[in-house]
C-alpha cells in the first residue's frame, strides 16, 4: 500500500500501472473510531494533520477569498513584522529582540540549536462542526502543528507586541469543503493555550496565517536572509544538509524532533491535483506534523512541513514548503489576508480536454487579452488540465510578470501575454 500523506490522511493503494506524474492526495482522518475513507489516484497523499483536507478550487474558488477579520479584540494590525536573519548569519536568534547571537562565528551542535528553535514550533488543535447524511450534528477533533514567525501590536496599542503570527498549512484549519475550523487552539511549548483566529489562508499553496493574542516575549522562527535586489543568492540550500523536523505527531506527542538531510529541491509533485514545488527530505513525518517547522543547523526555518509518501516498501520521503514560498506567502495573507497574485479570471471550468474553459473574466484584469470561452492550453509552454495548474503558475510569479497564455479561441490556436496583477491596488 502506498500513500502520499499530510501525516494524518489515509487513502487507498495507487494504480501503478499508471503513467500519470506524481500525485499526492490530501484526505483527513476525520476520528480515529470512525472508517478511514478512501480514494484511489495515481499516487496519494493523506495529511500530515489528524483531520481535514483541501478541497479542489475552481469555479468561484478563484474568487478574491474575503478577508477574514481576526476576532473582535484584534480588528485591524498596525505593524506586522516577520523575522529574518541578518545578513551573513551564522547563528539564529531565538529571542524576538535579541539578534547579537545571530553573529556569533561558532557552529552550535545540534542539541544546541534545536533549544534554540523548538519553543517557536506549537501545537493547534481545531475542532469542526459538521452533520452526517441524517442531518445530525457532531464534533470532529484534530490536530496539527504550526510555528510562530512574526508579532504585531493591536491598532493603537503603545506595545510593541500584543499578540504574534502563526504559520501552518490551509489542510490543517480546513475540512474537504476549504471550510475553516469551528474552534482553533494554540498550545505554545510552556503548556499556554491561546485561541486563535484565522488571518487568511490559500489551499492551492497549502498556507495559512493564524494569529494568537499574548504579550509575553515568546520565540520566534527566522526565516533565512533575503536579499530582493539577489534573490537567486538568497536562502540558498544543498542536497544532502541537515535539517531539523519539529512538529506535533500524532496530535499528542507536541514538540517532536526527528533530523535528517535535504534529499532534493524543487520537486514539482501534484497534490489531490495541485501542483506544488516542494523540498523532499528523509527525516521521519508522521500524522500531525504537518505545518510544522524545517530548520536548518543555523536555527533558520527553512521550510514548512506538509506531506509524506507512504508505502510498505518505502521510507523517508518527506516534503515541505520552501522558505522563500512560505515568507512571500504568508506576508501576502498577514498584509491583506489573501495572496495578492491575480488575472481576473473570475470563474473557470476545467474540461474533458485537459484544459480550461474561461467563464467570467474581471473587467480591467486581463480582459482585453483574454475573453469568456477562450480555452487555456498551457502558460510558458507547460500544459494546463485544471484551474489548480494555472493557480500553480500565477501565485508563484511575481507582480507585474507577463506569463504566456496559449489559448484557443473560435477554434484558432494563439499566444497572449497574461499580466499578473495585484489585487490590493
Amino acid at each position: 500500500m502506498s500513500d502520499y500523506i499530510y501525516s494524518n490522511n489515509f487513502s487507498s493503494e495507487p494504480d501503478k500501472n499508471s503513467s500519470e506524474p506524481i500525485n499526492l492526495y490530501f484526505e483527513a482522518e476525520r476520528n480515529r473510531t470512525k472508517p478511514i475513507k478512501k480514494r484511489t489516484i495515481a499516487l496519494i497523499c493523506s495529511l500530515c494533520i489528524l483531520f481535514s483536507g483541501i478541497a479542489g478550487g475552481v469555479g468561484a474558488a478563484i474568487v478574491n477569498r474575503s478577508q477574514k477579520d481576526s476576532s473582535a479584540a484584534i480588528t485591524q494590525v498596525k505593524v506586522a513584522t516577520i523575522y529574518q536573519s541578518p545578513k551573513n548569519n551564522n547563528i539564529a536568534s531565538t529571542e524576538i529582540n535579541d539578534l547579537a547571537a545571530a553573529n556569533e562565528s561558532a557552529v552550535k551542535s545540534l542539541p544546541d540549536v534545536i533549544a534554540d528553535v523548538s519553543e517557536s514550533v506549537v501545537e493547534i488543535k481545531t475542532q469542526y462542526t459538521t452533520t452526517d447524511r441524517f442531518n445530525r450534528k457532531y464534533v470532529v477533533n484534530g490536530a496539527g502543528s504550526g510555528v510562530i514567525i512574526g508579532s504585531f501590536p493591536k491598532e493603537g496599542s503603545s506595545n510593541e507586541r500584543d499578540g504574534y503570527y502563526i504559520i501552518t498549512n490551509a489542510h490543517v484549519i480546513t475540512d474537504d469543503n476549504d471550510k475553516e475550523a469551528t474552534t482553533i487552539v494554540v498550545a505554545l511549548k510552556d503548556g499556554t493555550e491561546c485561541s486563535a483566529t484565522v488571518r487568511g489562508y490559500d489551499s492551492d499553496m497549502d498556507i495559512a496565517i493564524l494569529m494568537i493574542e499574548e504579550d509575553k516575549e515568546l520565540c520566534v522562527a527566522h526565516f533565512p536572509y533575503y536579499d530582493p535586489s539577489n534573490p537567486d543568492d538568497s536562502e540558498k540550500l544543498r542536497v544532502g544538509e541537515t535539517v531539523i523536523a519539529i512538529g506535533n505527531p500524532l496530535g499528542e506527542l507536541g514538540g517532536s524532533v526527528t533530523t535528517g538531510i535535504i534529499s532534493a529541491l524543487d520537486r514539482e509533485i501534484s497534490v489531490d491535483s495541485k501542483k506544488m514545488n516542494l523540498l523532499q527530505i528523509d527525516a521521519a513525518i508522521n500524522p500531525g506534523n504537518s505545518g510544522g517547522g524545517l530548520f536548518n543547523m543555523n536555527g533558520e526555518l527553512i521550510g514548512i512541513v506538509n506531506a509524506k509518501f507512504v508505502d510498505e516498501d518505502v521510507e523517508g520521503i518527506g516534503f515541505a514548503i520552501p522558505a522563500s514560498d512560505a515568507r512571500r506567502f504568508s506576508e501576502d495573507i498577514i498584509s491583506c489576508g489573501s495572496i495578492k497574485n491575480y488575472i481576473g479570471l473570475y470563474s473557470s471550468q476545467d474540461i474533458a480536454t485537459r484544459s480550461v474553459y474561461v467563464t467570467k473574466l474581471e473587467e480591467g484584469y486581463n480582459d482585453d487579452v483574454l475573453a469568456e470561452g477562450d480555452i487555456i492550453v498551457s502558460i510558458n509552454g507547460n500544459s494546463i488540465s485544471s484551474y489548480n495548474d494555472i493557480a500553480y503558475y500565477v501565485k508563484r510569479a511575481n507582480i507585474g510578470d507577463k506569463l504566456d497564455f496559449t489559448i484557443k479561441r473560435s477554434g484558432k490556436e494563439m499566444t497572449v501575454q497574461v499580466t499578473v496583477y495585484d489585487r490590493t491596488q
